[in-house]
């Protein structure tokens, strides 16, 4: 009896389809497995509910279960492109690439491809002082008025752009730490 325990088992992972009429077995919708005996260890078979209930041999156990979705692949964004972009927008006049610099640049701070050194107030509003080399100097990034309209349309434009999703983006700035 002991050596049961000892033993290593090796059973499958849930099929794709149905082990005896081949249909994709559909994500939550109920689906049976069971396991036979083979050889020295069990055998894992899928099964339909059409074709479970159509099943004789059970086997040595089984279960009802549904199918989970497949996980989903994390989206990756091409940071390079990102800084790149943000630093083409330098000097821009535009209040709409000035605030769109300012999200790429707080994305890229939070993402460490940028150093957020310190922040300022001004006479005319706040200033991030951002670095871009983790030793090197920091320039000024002003923080350009905008109304929650102003942020919204910015972040659709950085979503057709970039097919970056930047979460929920906050009118303050993070201080620096």
């Amino acid at each position: 009896m002991a050596e049961i325990f000892q033993r290593e088992w090796k059973v499958a992972k849930p099929a794709a389809a149905c082990a005896d009429c081949g249909e994709v077995l559909a994500v939550s919708v109920e689906a049976h497995a069971s396991l036979h005996e083979e050889g020295d260890g069990y055998a894992r078979r899928d099964r339909c509910a059409a074709c479970w209930g159509r099943v004789a041999e059970r086997g040595f156990s089984h279960w009802a279960y549904k199918p989970a979705p497949p996980p989903e692949k994390p989206f990756r964004a091409d940071l390079v492109a990102i800084r790149d972009f943000y630093m083409k927008l330098a000097g821009k006049e535009a209040a709409s690439d000035r605030l769109l610099r300012y999200l790429l640049g707080l994305y890229l701070v939070r993402k460490k491809r940028l150093w957020l050194e310190r922040t300022e107030r001004a006479a005319d509003g706040e200033i991030l002082w951002i670095r871009f080399e983790k030793e090197g100097a920091a320039e000024p990034v002003p923080v350009p008025p905008f109304t929650p309209e102003d942020l919204l349309e910015t972040r659709r434009r950085l979503d057709a752009l970039l097919g970056v999703d930047v979460g929920d983006l906050e009118a303050q700035p993070a201080t620096a730490g």
